[in-house]
């Protein structure tokens, strides 16, 4: 197991809420998950990043920038620094 503090793994969901196109706003936030270079987990409700503290709190702050331009969404994130994947 690894120590703590050496990371951390996020399970994020967005959600569109006013939007012209849903899917490609899903699909927009999943393009910018796959750009990090974080290892992820895409599933049926949710994605699974895993990275340094740092790298998932750019990556929300990512998302939170590129979706403000194309919808009105909401963004249900969860920490833990003990399920890493």
């Amino acid at each position: 197991m690894s120590e703590v503090g050496q990371g951390v793994s996020a399970e994020i969901k967005v959600t569109p809420m006013q939007s012209g196109d849903y899917i490609a706003d899903i699909e927009k936030a999943i393009d910018c998950i796959k750009k990090t270079g974080l290892y992820y987990s895409i599933g049926p409700m949710s994605t699974v990043v895993s990275g340094s503290l740092q790298e998932v709190l750019e990556l929300i702050e990512t998302l939170y920038s590129v979706l403000d331009t194309r919808c009105t969404f909401a963004i249900d994130v969860r920490l833990s620094n003990g399920c890493r994947i």
